[in-house]
Order: C-alpha cells, then structure tokens, then sequence
C-alpha cells in the first residue's frame, strides 16, 4: 500500500538544485519554514562559525522508493524501474540485486535487511536476495498477485520471520502477517486478524520484539512478535497521523504529514501524550536519530520538487535548536543516520537529475 505522500506527490515537476543552508555551524536557529535556504550551488554553501560541513553528495540518480543500511552499504527500492539494488555508503559498487519484475516483483516498496539478506515487499508479494546478490533470481517467499490476497505494506525481520502490514483491497482493511524467511511460497501465517488493529495501518517498524505502527487516522500502538498483542500507546486527544516516526528505545518521534505541521516526542508508555517538538513543519517526512539529535526531511509546503528540506534539532532544546541543513529537494522520502553521515532519498519524478540516494556529512 502506497503511502499517502507519493499519492500527493506523484505529478509534480520541477528541476532545482539542492543547496546547502548557510545557518548551520553559527549558533543560530535555521529557518524552518521549508523554504529555499539559499541560491547558490552546494558546493558554494560551505557552513560557517564552528566549521563546514561540505556539500551534499549525489551517491546515484534514481527514483528511489525506500532504503536501508548496513555498516557498509545502502540497499533501496526504484518502484517504477522495478530494481532493488546495492551501493557503498562512498557512492562505489553499485549493483542491481533483483531488477525487472521477475526478480523485483511489481513496483517494488518497503525493505529489510538481516545480517546476510535484503528483503523487501511489492504489489506481487515478499521478496527475498542475499546482500552479496542472487544472480537476478530472488526468492519469492509470496508470488501472488490476486486481488484481495496479498497487499504488502511495511515489513520487518528477525531471526526466523518477516512480519508484513498487509491491506485487503476487498474488505479495505489491514491485518499483519507473518512468513518464514528463505521459504519460497511459503505459508502464511496471522499475527493480527483484521479488525484487531486500525484499518489502515501506514507505517510499521520492528524494534526488539515489538512491531511499532501508525494509523491513517489514529492511534499509535504497537504489537508484539510473540503473541500479537496490540497495545495502543497514544492518548485519545493525542495528534494522529504520523506518516513517519523513529525510536530511541523509550520515546517515538513523529510528525503529521501536513502543511504546517508539528514533529512530536511521544513516550513508550499506556495512553501517553505527544509533546510538540517543532513547530511549523511542511509536510514532514523521513525521521531518524542519533544519541543528541533528531533528524527529518520535509516535503516542502507546496509539494514540489525543489521545495524539499533536510533539519536537524538537539534533542534537549529542538525548539531552539532547529536548522535546515539542506535546502531545495526535490521530494525528499527517507532520512537514515550513521556514526558519521546523513543519507537522505530523493523521489522527485521521471524528468529530475536530482533524485536517488545523497549523503552529507554530520555538523560539528
């Protein structure tokens, strides 16, 4: 099931740039406006005041869906190409795992990965390669592209299973399922039966042996792998729609993925309220964390290419702390966060050269 910012998101046009924010490295909040941070080229926005943290770096152009990482590389999904591929974290060694739809399946979306596979799901089902490749042959774990069988969303790993967010286009309603890894046509098994979790559920993320999600219109919950016990943790009067969200074990953050929306710091606890972190947010998007800071990507407030941003905040100050370190995406999707650098996904469309996978190294 497709998430609702591509839906919102798939005929815009537009060719700029991206450009590095000026603000970053001088004590001063940036502007989080989702506006352009300025107008020159990346590699003529060095930061200043406590050092630069350079330009961002196109790693590949692709009209990348979702990623993933590992120590070493970045694996990521190209929905409409069909292709599932493999690039070092330094922008060498790019390869396609699985590519066309006999490998990749029908525009494939969501991916995982173990220790030694890449997994992802499409509209023909769970996929499976190993990370070293697969010589184009995946395994299909669910071939199955009857309507109202399979309808894979979100996924998660462990050890033994993949956990998947499947949508009934027949009853509209969302279940999660569980497969064995490695398996081909490989039995499905139920975690959630329909109508024992939200509807629509948009985003699922395991951590540990809970599989976190978001609803559509409400709630946040989660669910465990063991027993498929659902807990709802967000308050009724709690904001809903958290198209993307990230935990640091005992908090989720997350933002509304609206005009003017709000990131929030929601607590890993029964009926818990949501905190407003930072205010005025365009469509945010990607999230993700580090031990100080909160990473996000918003979309920009007029959906448009070129209208994208890149923000971080400090996680004991983020409502004074907020700054834009890249600014004229076009249409970023996911951001992820190592030791050392920033990889963010650019969508855009068909007729941009700045999309796929860039990388920007961490700010002092």
């Amino acid at each position: 099931m497709l998430a609702a910012s591509v839906t919102a998101c798939g005929v815009i046009l537009g060719l700029d740039e991206p450009i590095l924010d000026n603000t970053i490295g001088d004590g001063q909040a940036g502007d989080s406006s989702g506006g352009d941070a300025g107008t020159d080229s990346p590699s003529q926005n060095d930061a200043s005041g406590d050092g630069s943290v350079g330009a961002p770096t196109q790693l590949f152009n692709a009209r990348v869906w979702r990623f993933a990482m590992d120590d070493a590389s970045v694996y990521y999904t190209e929905i409409f190409d069909e292709v599932v591929g493999r690039i070092g974290k330094d922008g060498t060694g790019q390869v396609a795992l699985a590519n066309g739809q006999t490998a990749a399946g029908i525009y494939p979306e969501a991916i995982a990965l173990d220790d030694t596979n890449v997994f992802w799901s499409s509209t023909q089902g769970i996929h499976e390669c190993a990370k070293a490749g697969c010589a184009n042959t995946s395994i299909d774990i669910i071939d199955d592209y009857s309507p109202g069988n399979y309808g894979p969303g979100a996924i998660g790993v462990d050890a033994t299973k993949i956990y998947f967010v499947n949508y009934n286009e027949n009853t509209q309603v969302s279940s999660i399922l569980t497969v064995p890894k490695g398996v081909a046509d490989a039995g499905v098994s139920t975690l959630v039966a329909e109508g024992h979790i939200c509807a629509n559920i948009d985003t699922m993320v395991l951590y540990g042996t809970y599989l976190y999600y978001t609803c559509m219109d409400g709630p946040v919950g989660r669910v465990t792998t063991t027993t498929g016990t659902v807990q709802v943790l967000s308050a009724a009067g709690a904001p809903m729609g958290a198209d993307k969200f990230v935990s640091n074990g005992t908090s989720l953050y997350y933002g509304e993925f609206i005009d003017q929306a709000t990131i929030y710091q929601m607590p890993i606890v029964a009926d818990a309220g949501s905190n407003p972190l930072v205010l005025m947010q365009s469509y945010p998007n990607g999230i993700d964390i580090d031990p100080l800071y909160l990473y996000w990507v918003d979309v920009g407030v007029t959906l448009d290419n070129g209208d994208g941003t890149l923000n971080r905040c400090a996680l004991s100050q983020c409502s004074t702390s907020t700054v834009k370190l890249v600014g004229s995406i076009d249409v970023p999707d996911e951001v992820m966060v190592d030791d050392t650098t920033i990889f963010y996904s650019s969508y855009g469309n068909g007729d941009t050269p700045n999309t796929g996978i860039w990388s920007l190294p961490k700010p002092p």
